[in-house]
């Protein structure tokens, strides 16, 4: 059975930890390097659900999307620190893949969220800010799409029911994806000068909205958690942990919202 430390490093070859941004805190979080496991749990946060369903099923290790520690620490205390404090009190190693793994065209977050939707990855929407010489390595994703306006929401639809757009011509034809959050002007632009028909993220700021609106591109928002949670189904079968004697449990948070009705 492999080490959290052998995880580790295969984790790394895979989706190396030097593509993150330079803010991202990826890698190991919590564990004993030399900790042997058995038994893995995806999921895209670090929370006591995920905890406890990690314990519940025997894991020894949560794979998480978001890691939850990003700046130094000099205390574990409040809220934010409950799952990592919990999941330290029940013996469990925590590993953290963020944007490395958002920086996979083939594996990661944006190429799972093509799946889901139908459309096929033409390359990144742009370069990752450290430079890299593979052309499937970058940020967001540029794709192209076959699909009418109602097929595409139909797709989005499909995975949060409450997603919003704006008006979209009848055919989508190129599209550009980021899931999760960090839309800003320079990705609206560079998806505006790639010609693309729609821009679908996860969450995305008003004045950006209004900013996009002015472009003529129109958005399609379909919820941070909705956007990425393909991400871990993604990951698990890139890694094959399984092929090294791991068990492997993919943990679904419940719905971060509730849709209103009248």
């Amino acid at each position: 059975m492999p080490t959290f430390a052998e995880i580790t490093a295969h984790a790394d070859r895979l989706f190396p930890f030097q593509h993150a941004d330079s803010y991202d805190a990826v890698g190991p979080v919590l564990g004993t390097p030399g900790a042997d496991i058995t038994r893995v749990v995806y999921a895209l946060d670090l929370t006591a659900p995920a905890v406890e369903e990690a314990v519940a099923k025997g894991c020894q290790l949560i794979i998480v999307h978001h890691p939850p520690l990003f700046d130094a620490v000099r205390t574990l205390t409040g809220p934010a620190a409950w799952p990592v404090c919990l999941a330290a009190r029940c013996g469990l190693c925590v590993l953290a893949l963020h944007t490395n793994l958002d920086a996979d065209m083939n594996s990661g977050t944006a190429a799972a969220l093509a799946r889901a939707l139908g459309v096929t990855i033409i390359r990144p929407l742009l370069p990752l800010p450290q430079g890299s010489n593979d052309p499937m390595l970058g940020e967001g994703a540029l794709c192209e799409s076959s699909l009418t306006a109602a097929q595409l929401l139909a797709a989005v639809a499909a995975l949060n029911p409450a997603a919003v757009h704006s008006p979209l011509p009848g055919e989508i034809r190129r599209i550009a994806l980021w899931p999760g959050g960090g839309v800003n002007d320079e990705r609206l632009s560079a998806a505006k000068a790639a010609g693309c028909d729609a821009f679908l993220c996860g969450e995305v700021k008003h004045n950006l909205w209004g900013m996009a609106q002015s472009m003529g591109l129109p958005l399609i928002v379909c919820g941070h958690y909705e956007t990425e949670w393909p991400g871990m189904r993604s990951l698990a079968a890139a890694l094959k942990l399984h092929k090294k004697g791991v068990e492997e449990e993919i943990f679904f948070h419940a719905p971060p919202a509730a849709i209103v009705r009248g």
